[in-house]
């Protein structure tokens, strides 16, 4: 028998933000963050392309919706002078009651790319 618990945060109107995040949260409660990755690129992949800062913005969102991310905040759009540039996201996550942070590196290609956090 399984029982998940936890706290369901509220979806941000006009946006596309799905409430389920069991999977995502999964990985940080077993502190494998960097295998989030794969959910990060699911949800960009879905996104319209050519619209990066407007995707940047959405991504952010997307974290926050999450119920094991306390904060997450845009550090720098296309600040790394890179092809394509690359953007970074400060995440606060919630992991066995620590809250722990990370930045996420975004490709900004046409679709943007999760790379890697450190």
């Amino acid at each position: 028998m399984f029982l998940l618990v936890g706290c369901k945060k509220e979806v941000a109107t006009g946006t596309n933000i799905a409430p389920d995040d069991a999977e995502f949260c999964l990985f940080v409660e077993n502190m494998d963050i960097a295998s989030t990755g794969t959910l990060i690129n699911i949800f960009l992949s879905n996104l319209e392309n050519n619209k990066p800062d407007e995707n940047l913005e959405k991504l952010k969102d997307w974290f926050e919706s999450k119920s094991c991310v306390e904060e997450a905040e845009i550090l720098c759009n296309s600040c790394f002078d890179t092809f394509p540039p690359v953007s970074e996201l400060s995440i606060n996550f919630i992991q066995a009651g620590e809250s722990v942070n990370k930045i996420a590196d975004i490709s900004m290609s046409e679709t943007l790319i999760f790379t890697s956090y450190h």
